[in-house]
C-alpha cells in the first residue's frame, strides 16, 4: 500500500480550485489601455487604471461578452442584474489601493466542467459561480542583497473572471485533469491563451481532509498563485500528507493561506486565520448595475461551439483520427483549420491532414509565436501539397520544402513546388530504380553490417543516397521497400 493509498483508506481528501483567467479582449477591464504580454513595464496604463483623481472607469462589453459566453458553455445561471463591488487591501500592485471585484452579486453562479481523463472518460465537477473582475500589477523582487522591488502596472486592469468549483475534486491527479480541461474549454471558445507560464490562467487551491464517511469537512488551508500544472500537483500531495501527519498526532489544522516553495518542495505560511485582511467590500460606487439581456444572451449562446470533448469525439468518429491527433488539434484550437483542409482534399485521407497539422503547422506557430486563428500556410495551399504527395506528383521530402517556402510567404503550392523544381517524381523503370539502391548497398559495407546487427535506423542512409541522385524526387516508401528487401536477401 503506497503512502496515498495509506491516507485515502482512513480519510477523504477533498479539493475546490479557484481559477483566474485573463481574457484575450483589446481593453482593460474599466479603461481603454490595451494590455499584452512582456511589453516594456508601465507602457500599457492610462489614468484610470492608476487610479488618478477624477476618472470614472467603464465597463469592457468585450469582456462581458467573453463571460457570458464562458458561462453558456459551461451551463451556469447568469443574472440579469448583477454588480461589482471594491475590495480594499494595500499592496503595492495595487494601484488604487483597491480592486474592482463582484461579490454578493455575480453575474452567474452553477453550472459545471466537463473534466476529461486520459480513458477518454468524462465527468463534470460543479462550479460556485464565475465572476468579472479586473487585474493586478505585478511585483518584481530584485536579487538578494538588494532591499528594494519594482512594480510594472501593465497588468494591472486587464480583464479577469474567476471560476471558483465545488468542493468536488478528490485528488491531485483530478485537480490537473480539471485545469486541463478548463483551459481547453476557454482556448476552444477564443476568450483565452490559457498559458500558465504567462499568467493568463493561474489557480489557488483549497485542501482538506475529512474521516472516510463523515458528512462534515475538514478544516481546510488554501494554497495561492500556483502557475504550473506540475505546481497544482506537488503543492496538493504535499499539503495531502502535512494534513494526515498533524491529524493523526492528534492536533488540529490550523486554517490558513499557504505559498508553495518548489525549491524546498513544501508550503509554507503566508497568513493564518487571525491574520486574515478584512477586505471592507462595499458595492462600486462609480458603476452602476451590469444588466445582461435576454436578447444578448441568446445572441452570443448561437455562436458557442462544442465543448472539447464533444469536438474529439466527433473528430474521430467522422474523419477515423486517433484520440492522440484530436486531443491535440482541440488543445491548441487548430480544429476550423483542420476541418477545411480536410474538406478541400481529394484523394488524401483525412488523417493526412492531421499529421502535417500537428507536426509542420503547429511547428511553425511556435516558432514563430503564432495564433491558430493566423496558420503559416492556407487550407487551400495545405490541402492542395498533400494532395500532389498522394498523386505521387511531390516526395514528402520536397513536400516539406514547399511548406517552409510558403510559410515564408511564397503563394500557390504548385507554383512554388515548379519555381523549387521539384514538381513530378523521376522517371525511372523499376529495374534501374533496384540497380541504383543495389549499387548504393555494394558501396556502404558499413552500413549493411550495422542492418545485419539489427541496427534498423541506417535505412535513413540508404533512402537518402537515393534522394540525393534523384534530388529527392524518388517515392521514399517505393525504395525503403526496394532496400528492405535487398539488405534481407
Amino acid at each position: 500500500m503506497t503512502d496515498m493509498e495509506k491516507i485515502t483508506a482512513k480519510y477523504d481528501v477533498v479539493i475546490g480550485l479557484e481559477v483566474h483567467i485573463q481574457l484575450k479582449t483589446k481593453a482593460k477591464m474599466f479603461s481603454p489601455a490595451p494590455y499584452k504580454f512582456g511589453a516594456e513595464p508601465n507602457t500599457l496604463i492610462d489614468p484610470i487604471v492608476m487610479g488618478l483623481p477624477g476618472v470614472l472607469p467603464k465597463i469592457n462589453e468585450e469582456a462581458v461578452n467573453f463571460a457570458i459566453k464562458l458561462a453558456l458553455a459551461l451551463g451556469s445561471e447568469i443574472h440579469e442584474v448583477s454588480r461589482f463591488a471594491r475590495k480594499h487591501y494595500f499592496y503595492p500592485d495595487l494601484p488604487k489601493g483597491y480592486q474592482i471585484t463582484q461579490y454578493e452579486y455575480p453575474y452567474c453562479e452553477g453550472g459545471a466542467i466537463p473534466v476529461e481523463y486520459e480513458d477518454g472518460s468524462v465527468s463534470m465537477v460543479p462550479l460556485v459561480r464565475i465572476h468579472m473582475e479586473e487585474d493586478t500589477g505585478k511585483s518584481m523582487h530584485m536579487e538578494e542583497g538588494v532591499n528594494f522591488s519594482l512594480v510594472d502596472y501593465n497588468r494591472a486592469g486587464a480583464p479577469l473572471l474567476e471560476i471558483v468549483s465545488q468542493p468536488a475534486i478528490h485528488s491531485p491527479q483530478e485537480a490537473v485533469a480539471y485545469l486541463k480541461s478548463l483551459r481547453q474549454v476557454v482556448r476552444h471558445l477564443g476568450i483565452c491563451d490559457a498559458n500558465m507560464e504567462e499568467g493568463s490562467l493561474r489557480c489557488d487551491a483549497n485542501i482538506s481532509l475529512k474521516p472516510v464517511g463523515s458528512e462534515i469537512l475538514g478544516i481546510r488551508t488554501e494554497i495561492k498563485n500556483l502557475n504550473s500544472f506540475k505546481a497544482v500537483e506537488q503543492a496538493l500531495t504535499y499539503e495531502i500528507h502535512r494534513h494526515y501527519d498533524v491529524l493523526e498526532a492528534g492536533d488540529s489544522i490550523v486554517q490558513a493561506t499557504m505559498l508553495w516553495d518548489p525549491a524546498a518542495g513544501r508550503t509554507r505560511v503566508m497568513r493564518t486565520k487571525e491574520e486574515a485582511e478584512d477586505y471592507r467590500y462595499f458595492p462600486e460606487p462609480d458603476l452602476p448595475p451590469l444588466v445582461i439581456e435576454p436578447e444578448r444572451i441568446e445572441r452570443i449562446r448561437r455562436t458557442i461551439p462544442e465543448l472539447p470533448h464533444e469536438a474529439k469525439a466527433r473528430l474521430i468518429k467522422e474523419y477515423g483520427i486517433t484520440r492522440y491527433d484530436a486531443e491535440i488539434l482541440v488543445s491548441d484550437a487548430l480544429v476550423p483549420f483542420f476541418e477545411e483542409v480536410a474538406g478541400r482534399l481529394d484523394p488524401a485521407p483525412a488523417k493526412k491532414a492531421a499529421n502535417w497539422i500537428i507536426t509542420e503547422v503547429l511547428r511553425e506557430l511556435k516558432n514563430e509565436n503564432g495564433s491558430a486563428e493566423d496558420p503559416p500556410v492556407s487550407a487551400e495551399d495545405l490541402a492542395l501539397l498533400i494532395d500532389l504527395v498522394e498523386e505521387g506528383k511531390l516526395t514528402g521530402i520536397n513536400a516539406k520544402k514547399v511548406f517552409d517556402e510558403l510559410a515564408k510567404g511564397s503563394t500557390g503550392a504548385e507554383k512554388t513546388a515548379e519555381r523549387l523544381g521539384v514538381l513530378g517524381t523521376v522517371a525511372m523503370a523499376d529495374d534501374e530504380l533496384e540497380a541504383m539502391c543495389r549499387n548504393i548497398v555494394q558501396e556502404s559495407p558499413a552500413q549493411v553490417a550495422k542492418w545485419k546487427k539489427g541496427n534498423h535506423k541506417v535505412m535513413g542512409y540508404f533512402v537518402g543516397q537515393v534522394m540525393r541522385q534523384t534530388k529527392g524526387k524518388a517515392q521514399a516508401q517505393k525504395i525503403t521497400a526496394l532496400f528492405q528487401r535487398i539488405l534481407d536477401e
